[in-house]
């Protein structure tokens, strides 16, 4: 017999017959010991020690295994049998009392044969934290957990399977947890992708935001130095550059900087992949002009027509135009076609165009303007209007012959004692000039007594071809043909007495 500290008999393995040499037993760890008693039917046989009776307290420690000898020789002295009695202190408690799955608590009354079946879970569940509690801290619980998580490695029925072995290593229960992990889907597309200014403001893309497309541009003013990008995922399973869930990016720009950002987006699978892309630009799209500047008149952008300003029809001796553009947005590119130093010059005649561009900082946004005039055909009018000629008085010259715009020869004659004349002219056509392209003419011409000079005045007409060249044949000397007085034969006649140039003296004789 084998006794528990308390008296109570421990059932040995197999029931004892005399004819059975080994047996064993356990005793739960609480007990630190055992009585083993034994008894001999024959007076003549005797135990170790030639005793007759067996008894022995037997100390185990905790989870250890001990075995017991028990001889007993027969009364010959000869015969021996040695009965063996292996002891183990050791719980058989393999039972489990519950499971801790992802924070949630499975008693075993949730197991159907020992078999816990959990929900279906998407295929971006990677793993479930498990926390097996057994009823018996010494018994061992085996498993595949990897630092208490069951890592899910593919789709389809997974199962998890631990053991619970009681402390006397033979007792063992073995439990699973199913599971059905859906096929990975191959959704790779964004949900959303907001677009932030500086000041807060939420912009549009262009075009406006579609899953499907992956190619977007975005335009902000000048005065924005950065913007904000945010974006979410249409399936939980798909994930960002960095197995990231959120995207959330700040782009920095300078004035006139083009950037590119890139969103990768890889689906649950692990193979599809989409890639957004957003072409950023910071740049005004200011392509018009505050007023236009011609020949000191302002014209705003509302005096022009479709974008065309007429400044209807000139004469053909207007030569250029002084323009000056001022641009609303100063980052903004302004090119001409025929603008040198601030002028327009008129090079023909009949419809003329003066164009200007303005192209936004942006590079994109365009507006072109044009300023039309009609320019007369030149005229071949190269007449004078007047001619005079004044002495150093002041008084006039007789022409001779009188001015007339189609002569053009004239001679004149000056007293000895005027040492020059002041010749002018003007013209009829405003648009022909004298030597010079000068629209006036004056000059003074000296002469020496006696001496003739001849002063050509060229006129070239308006059309730059045609031309009249006028002449003043100029002589300083004097007219006079009168006399004092004339004395004939000691008698004195005055010049008064001539008549028509003739004096007639009184008869006289032959001799």
């Amino acid at each position: 017999t084998v006794k528990l500290p308390d008296g109570s008999l421990v059932v040995l393995n197999p029931e004892f017959n005399k004819d059975i040499l080994v047996y064993n037993i356990r005793i739960d760890d609480q007990h630190q010991s055992v009585t083993i008693n034994a008894t001999i039917p024959n007076e003549g046989s005797y135990f170790s020690g030639n005793k007759s009776s067996y008894s022995n307290l037997l100390t185990i420690n905790s989870g250890e295994k001990k075995s017991q000898f028990i001889t007993v020789t027969a009364e010959d002295g000869i015969t021996q049998k040695i009965y063996q009695l292996n002891i183990q202190r050791a719980n058989n408690n393999a039972d489990l009392d519950y499971i801790v799955i992802d924070g949630t608590t499975h008693h075993l009354a949730n197991f159907t044969n020992k078999i816990l079946t959990l929900p279906n879970v998407p295929f971006s569940k990677k793993e479930f934290e498990i926390d097996i509690i057994k009823k018996d801290e010494l018994a061992i619980t085996s498993s595949n957990l990897s630092n208490g998580k069951w890592i899910l490695n593919q789709s389809g029925n997974l199962e998890f399977e631990f053991t619970i072995t009681a402390q006397d290593g033979v007792t063992k229960n073995d439990h699973k947890i199913k599971v059905l992990r859906e096929i990975p889907r191959i959704n790779a597309d964004l949900l959303d992708l907001t677009i932030t200014l500086s000041n807060g403001t939420t912009v549009n893309l262009t075009p406006i935001f579609n899953k499907n497309t992956l190619t977007y541009n975005l335009r902000i003013d000048d005065t924005y130095e950065y913007v904000d990008i945010s974006a979410s995922l249409e399936n939980v399973g798909s994930y960002f550059t960095g197995n990231q869930t959120t995207f959330n990016q700040r782009v920095t720009l300078n004035s006139g900087d083009k950037k590119t950002q890139i969103i990768i987006v890889t689906a649950e699978d692990g193979v599809t992949v989409k890639q957004y892309q957003i072409n950023i630009q910071r740049a005004n799209n200011i392509a018009t002009f505050d007023h236009v500047n011609i020949d000191g008149v302002s014209y705003s952008e509302s005096d022009f027509t479709i974008g065309v300003l007429n400044l209807g029809s000139i004469s053909f001796n207007k030569k250029i135009y002084e323009i000056s553009i001022l641009k609303s947005d100063e980052k903004s590119i302004l090119t001409t076609t025929n603008l040198v130093n601030g002028e327009w010059v008129l090079t023909n005649s009949g419809d003329l165009e003066f164009i200007f561009t303005i192209t936004a900082q942006d590079g994109l946004t365009k507006n072109t303007y044009k300023i039309k005039v009609n320019r007369a055909v030149p005229r071949t009018n190269a007449n004078l209007s007047d001619l005079t000629v004044k002495l150093p008085d002041g008084s006039l010259v007789v022409l001779n012959p009188e001015f007339n715009k189609d002569i053009l020869v004239y001679n004149i004659r000056i007293d000895d004692f005027n040492e020059y004349v002041d010749i002018s002219a003007s013209l009829t056509n405003e648009g022909s000039t004298f030597v010079g392209n000068k629209n006036q003419f004056t000059k003074q011409v000296n002469l020496s007594s006696g001496q003739k000079k001849t002063e050509t005045i060229t006129v070239t007409a308006e059309d730059g071809i045609s031309q009249k060249s006028y002449q003043v044949n100029i002589h300083r000397a004097n007219n006079i043909t009168s006399f004092e007085h004339v004395t004939v034969d000691g008698n004195v006649y005055n010049y008064s007495e001539f008549t028509n140039k003739v004096l007639i003296l009184p008869e006289i004789i032959f001799s």
